[in-house]
């Protein structure tokens, strides 16, 4: 494909008529993924070399499942890079504004569980944003950095922008990933979503979704399955599970949600419905993941899976998280009401 000679400036006049539903739909899926992350190492801890012996096939199903979901919150990130980010004082004070809003529905959601018990300190401080959680904070740092990134996009060659994102990811694999070099904590950083938001915009200018699914699928499918490889040969050799494989810095991670994304991004369709349930994506994780609510969610993950067996643990898991979102959705409604009630948007 030839490089044309600068990147097209994504332009978003009206936000609302552009939004693309397979890149919601994507939007929809890494919150599920999420969900399947903090359900399985998270909530049943890391397979063991023992595990894999007392069950191998157990154990390959769970590494399979924690790698097929491993690039969700990359693929949030790689989707900014791919629209920009229009930073704004109405942007940032929307998402402060749903942190502290599903901040306040946890607190009351935990109260009136049965035995709820609250430590008022942390329920003050689960009110500022990103103390609890690492996303929000590397995000509103992307955030405010976003219009110097946009700017250079918008007036750097397609070369330029190519050979910047790949010596950036020469430079996270050898010193974030190999070495564990600081400031990028894994993936857990600002610094890798800087990474992320270039991949994203270098991504769309080249238009690499237009390969479609059959190329994009398999490519999202090897990759989980090779750092599924990975882990279960550690495991098979008495070895624990091999920590950078579970790193969203690692390259493997990073490809995997590169392609997941372009395979929606090859989705063409539009859904109200979708755009409606994506616009609240973001209040799954701050609600399951709240201080007051985290340990109850792993609770119930270890409850079904000591209860049930076989594929009933499959099915009864999957109920529960489906739940879960369906609940986030629909406790995020009021707060979308009343932000477009304090601050509408203005017409164009």
């Amino acid at each position: 494909m030839e490089l044309p000679g600068k990147l097209k400036t994504r332009r978003h006049s009206d936000a609302s008529a552009v939004r693309e539903s397979g890149i919601e739909c994507l939007r929809i899926l890494a919150m599920a993924m999420v969900l399947v992350l903090h359900a399985d190492f998270a909530a049943l801890g890391e397979p063991t070399a023992s595990d894999f012996t007392a069950g191998a096939w157990n154990v390959i199903l769970r590494c399979l499942l924690e790698q097929l979901a491993l690039p969700a919150v990359n693929c949030f990130v790689l989707v900014s890079g791919w629209f920009s980010i229009r930073t704004s004082a109405r942007g940032v004070c929307s998402l402060l504004f749903q942190v502290m809003y599903c901040a306040l529905v946890a607190l009351v959601v935990a109260v009136c569980l049965p035995g709820g018990q609250i430590d008022w300190k942390t329920a003050l401080l689960s009110f500022m944003p990103g103390y609890y959680h690492w996303f929000i904070r590397s995000y509103l740092g992307l955030m405010i950095l976003a219009p110097v990134l946009n700017a250079w996009i918008r007036q750097s060659t397609v070369k330029q922008l190519a050979v910047i994102t790949a010596a950036f990811y020469i430079f996270q694999t050898v010193y974030g990933w190999v070495i564990g070099g600081d400031g990028f904590k894994g993936g857990y950083s600002l610094l890798s979503f800087i990474g992320l938001y270039l991949l994203g915009a270098l991504a769309r200018s080249l238009e690499w979704q237009r390969r479609g699914w059959r190329l994009w699928l398999p490519v999202y499918l090897l990759c989980a399955v090779a750092a599924t490889v990975w882990q279960v040969l550690y495991l098979r050799h008495g070895l624990g599970l091999p920590f950078k494989s579970m790193l969203y810095d690692s390259p493997l991670t990073v490809l995997s949600a590169l392609s997941l994304t372009l395979l929606f991004a090859s989705l063409r369709f539009r859904s109200s419905a979708v755009n409606l349930i994506a616009g609240s994506a973001l209040a799954v994780y701050l609600l399951h993941f709240s201080p007051f609510l985290l340990q109850r969610f792993l609770h119930v993950c270890r409850h079904i899976y000591k209860v049930y067996s076989g594929p009933m643990v499959l099915l009864m898991t999957a109920l529960f998280l489906l739940a879960v979102f369906t609940a986030s959705i629909i406790a995020d409604q009021p707060r979308r009401l009343l932000w477009n009630h304090l601050w509408p948007k203005k017409k164009k």
